[in-house]
């Protein structure tokens, strides 16, 4: 029969590009984590292909794969939560900070307003990495991306300014990290929709060093832990703005 979700059959194992529904949505698919389809254990899969699969880290698999909107999803308590691996492999997990392209994209259900981590590689304290995640603005919830340098002392980090994120309810967020050391560096989506950019951190470039990826926390000191549900993740290599609006349809699409 017709395959109607782009991981095409989870019982069988990884679904190939012509087996999916949206064959695009896997194009330079380096990262592809699916809370959304169902329990799996202590471990959170990668179905792109890159294996980088993530251990449930200070978390109970009986309790923290919870039922939401249909689907299922990973419950980080905002404490000590997170999915975690080391020893990455695949691009963009290793570049310059000038010389990568990389896009992001999360369903999430945030409960508070903080600044916080839902996928990256900055362990914000004896290596350099990036991040994707949300960040609080005077009272609101924003998304915020980009990379820092060891002890968050600089590098190129950004966040929406023209759009909130909702507490309690499932939202879809995006951006596209576009690898300058000025200007608009990243661009951020909303539901869909792109935001405004401000900067946060910018000019300081080099080796990003880290090769520990996280979903929830900030990867090797668990800082940073993000406080709500978590139920689909994907990491592209290059520009994917044109597969937003598709992947901000529902999680798992």
């Amino acid at each position: 029969g017709a395959v109607m979700s782009r991981y095409a059959d989870y019982w069988s194992g990884f679904a190939t590009h012509d087996q999916s529904a949206h064959p695009e949505a896997w194009d330079n698919c380096a990262g592809a984590w699916a809370p959304c389809l169902g329990p799996s254990g202590s471990t959170l899969r990668d179905w792109s292909g890159s294996n980088n699969h993530l251990t449930l880290t200070n978390m109970d698999p009986a309790a923290d794969w919870v039922p939401s909107g249909g689907r299922y999803a990973l419950d980080f308590d905002g404490t000590n939560d997170y999915a975690v691996t080391t020893g990455v492999t695949g691009a963009p997990l290793f570049a310059a900070h000038t010389g990568i392209v990389w896009t992001a994209s999360a369903w999430i259900y945030p409960r508070s307003v903080e600044s916080d981590i839902v996928l990256g590689t900055w362990p914000s304290v004896t290596s350099s990495g990036w991040l994707f995640g949300t960040r609080n603005v005077a009272g609101a919830l924003r998304i915020q991306g980009g990379t820092l340098i060891a002890g968050g002392v600089g590098g190129n980090l950004g966040y929406d300014s023209g759009q909130t994120i909702t507490l309690n309810t499932w939202s879809h967020i995006a951006m596209v990290f576009l690898g300058l050391n000025s200007g608009t560096f990243a661009e951020f989506y909303l539901n869909g929709r792109a935001g405004g950019f401000t900067q946060v951190a910018v000019g300081i470039s080099g080796a990003l060093t880290s090769t520990t990826l996280a979903i929830g926390a900030a990867s090797d000191i668990g800082s940073n832990v993000f406080n709500g549900l978590v139920s689909d993740v994907s990491l592209y290599t290059g520009r994917k703005s044109g597969i937003i609006p598709l992947l901000a349809q529902r999680p798992g699409i």
